[in-house]
């Protein structure tokens, strides 16, 4: 009897913990959201620049290519 009371139950547990299959499109979206949640857009000496962090640290640092100097040629 306890045999299949636990039997049950870990089913229950494991069937209960699985999350839905996310569409493509699904996916998609929290795939952008978490890789524009570690770039930041900030400004020095009149340029833009985007700072692409990871964990702790930033990893990288580039000119805006929209930055408000590319328009004066």
């Amino acid at each position: 009897m306890k045999k299949i009371i636990s039997t049950v139950i870990l089913a229950l547990a494991l069937t209960s913990c699985s999350e839905p299959k996310a569409t493509h499109d699904e996916w998609q979206e929290r795939h952008d959201r978490e890789c524009a949640s570690r770039i930041t857009k900030f400004n020095y000496d009149g340029h833009s620049y985007l700072l692409y962090k990871d964990g702790a640290h930033g990893r990288g640092i580039c000119h805006d290519a929209n930055c408000e100097c590319r328009e004066e040629f």
